[in-house]
């Protein structure tokens, strides 16, 4: 059975409101479809409309995208007012800073997403635009935020909001793609940005930061969006859906763009001419007659309720804290067991730095249900410590599982969840919850970090070295590349250990020392901490080995490892044939030592060009600090006299 705010895709709230403190006391009413909700105080028929509408918005997504991930798990919250002064007085602050008041504001908040709606604008502009495109832009934000991993391109999110926010809900038909004729006269008037320069735009650049020239952003991505799919008769639409699959497997952004898209100079050319055409075309859809209004169930809303939605709200639109204080307040003076009221709280204590104050309201909530899996996740994050009890631990997991159950399309929550259960001594429990954090964001290295050290403490060393692997091939910060290396070297000792147990006392105090130099950041293995250097030739075969598996899974300590092996190991074949490619992956990767053994190698050549290299590696490697280097540019001066 589903709970009030588990409504499959989106838990939407349709709030009608007069005033928000001394109004009319006509009663609330909550209307749901099969995805949304609507609570009104402005008649059951409205309420019905209303969520009818957001269900046809609901069913062209799924047309045109079967592979969106339509059942976010996060509620959706849509206020609809009677009026711009009722909408203004919901949230005063945020409508101060707007000279121009659309009919719909979107805002996201921890756990829920608000649009306010105005009830007064009617049916479509005469020129054939939704004016209450700015509550949709929310809709597809949100179906595009829980579709694909990461940070999307600026340009793609955009122009897919306008592009899609300007769907057309009629008595009979459903119209996607219709003109934006704001947008259009600007392009026509107003000169546009390259497509290299539209498509390399970020929230931080000084093109989005800028209001006029934010506009024609936002407007020059919905042309780019238009002419994909209707341009050149259809021929690109292939080409945004290979761009978006390629985004939804973690490609980056401008890699996915080079590979679908490949003749940027062409798209260039139809775009210039796209923009100047004279008619348009827009798709025509039918309407889901599968939706039927009569089948939305409804119930009155208590003023509990009301009280704890609008204080998330205020809360959500940025407005003082005391405000959405007072509202949470207020519900639970109504009804102490409000558990939306303490989330509420528990988010103002959150925003504070008041931790303690934080945990004790989202504990609050989640004994009194709360159906919100914010408030579950941020409680087990803020009862983490490293030391923490089995009570902690379990007490964490428990938390996040309701988080999972209530919204199973958080990856962060699944990747917690596998965590704490880890460190519950569960790895067969943390396999399902990994696995699934993996699949929701496939882009995300820390999700395959969490995975590798399941499958690692399952024994599944093969498996578990592969996503350590991919993770470190995502990783975009230098923290997250140690991370990754240092779970590749956790893995190798693991794999050690069966080794080791026949090995002899010294060869397995050396292993030791060589296992625990991997994990504080000994970049390079050398003569006096490596297998290769025993008598061991067993041992060495096996390090070998293992080392070159996972420097091709990305491990630059591997790859140095190994290629010092192939040139200085007592019992490694000498090979530098093997040893150069090895030792210039991790040169490449920043290890000064790999670029003094690669130098060694390539002074050996005695070629006029290999000996240039040598000196410019030995004189870098010099320079970072690296005495071997410093000797070794010595010498290689000595040669070239």
């Amino acid at each position: 059975m589903r709970t009030p705010w588990r409504v499959a895709a989106l838990a939407c709230v349709l709030v009608s409101i007069a005033a928000l403190g001394q109004g009319e006391e006509r009663p609330w009413l909550e209307v749901r479809s099969p995805r949304f909700t609507v609570v009104s105080q402005s008649g059951e028929k409205s309420a019905r409309d209303m969520a009818w509408q957001f269900e046809q918005v609901h069913s062209v997504f799924a047309k045109a995208y079967p592979w969106a991930r339509l059942e976010s798990g996060r509620p959706f919250v849509v206020l609809v007012v009677r009026n711009e002064a009722a909408l203004r007085e919901l949230s005063p602050a945020f409508w101060a800073g707007y000279k121009i008041h659309p009919g719909a504001a979107f805002v996201s908040a921890a756990g829920r997403d608000f649009v306010g709606i105005r009830n007064d604008l009617g049916g479509p502009t005469p020129n054939g635009e939704n004016p209450y495109t700015t509550a949709y832009h929310g809709y597809v934000s949100i179906v595009l935020d829980a579709s694909f991993p990461g940070v999307l391109p600026l340009w793609f999110h955009k122009g897919m909001q306008g592009f899609f926010g300007n769907t057309l809900v009629r008595d009979k038909d459903v119209h996607v793609g219709r003109l934006i004729n704001s947008y259009l006269e600007r392009l026509n008037t107003t000169a546009r940005f390259s497509i290299p320069e539209l498509v390399g735009v970020d929230r931080d650049s000084p093109i989005y930061r800028g209001e006029t020239s934010r506009f024609l952003f936002d407007a020059e991505s919905w042309l780019f969006v238009h002419y994909l799919f209707f341009g050149e008769n259809g021929t690109l639409l292939p080409k945004l859906n290979r761009y978006a699959s390629l985004l939804r497997n973690g490609t980056p952004g401008p890699e996915a763009f080079k590979a679908a898209f490949e003749d940027v100079d062409a798209l260039e050319k139809g775009l210039n001419a796209y923009v100047t055409r004279r008619l348009y075309r827009y798709t025509q859809l039918d309407l889901d007659v599968n939706v039927d209004r009569a089948t939305f169930r409804t119930r009155p809303m208590p003023p509990s309720e009301v009280a704890a939605l609008k204080a998330a709200y205020v809360l959500a639109m940025r407005e003082p804290a005391a405000s959405a204080h007072a509202l949470a307040q207020q519900a639970l003076k109504a009804n102490p067991d409000e558990p939306l009221a303490y989330e509420v709280l528990g988010l103002i204590a959150d925003a504070e730095d008041r931790d303690a104050d934080a945990a004790d309201a989202y504990g609050k909530a989640m004994d009194r249900g709360s159906q919100g899996y914010y408030a579950h996740y941020r409680l087990a994050q803020l009862l983490w410590k490293p030391d923490n009890d089995s009570a902690t631990l379990a007490r964490m997991a428990a938390a996040l599982e309701k988080a999972t159950r209530i919204n199973p399309d958080s990856p962060w929550a699944q990747s917690y969840l596998a965590e704490v259960r880890v460190r519950l001594d569960d790895p067969a429990g943390a396999r399902e919850p990994a696995r699934k954090a993996v699949a929701l964001a496939p882009g995300e290295p820390s999700h395959r970090r969490t995975l590798a050290r399941v499958l690692g403490e399952l024994g599944q060393l093969d498996d578990a070295t592969a996503e350590a692997g991919r993770s470190l091939a995502l990783a975009k910060t230098d923290e997250q590349k140690r991370q990754g290396r240092e779970m590749l070297s956790w893995l190798a000792s693991k794999k050690l250990a069966p080794v080791m147990k026949s090995a002899t006392p010294s060869t397995a105090a050396l292993v030791a020392t060589t296992t625990e130099a991997a994990r504080t950041k000994v970049q390079v293995l050398d003569e006096d901490t490596h297998p290769c250097a025993t008598d061991d030739a067993r041992l060495c075969a096996w390090w070998l080995a293992e080392s070159e598996k996972a420097c091709g899974a990305g491990s630059l300590e591997a790859c140095s490892s190994a290629g010092w092996a192939y040139t200085g190991g007592r019992t490694a074949p000498r090979d530098p044939v093997k040893a150069a490619p090895l030792l210039e992956k991790a040169c490449t990767g920043g290890l000064q030592p790999a670029c003094v053994n690669l130098a060694v190698v390539l002074a050996n050549r005695k070629a006029p060009d290999d000996m240039k290299r040598a000196m410019e590696l030995a004189t870098g490697a010099c320079a970072a600090g690296v005495e071997a280097a410093c000797d070794l540019k010595a010498q290689l001066k000595i040669r070239q006299r």
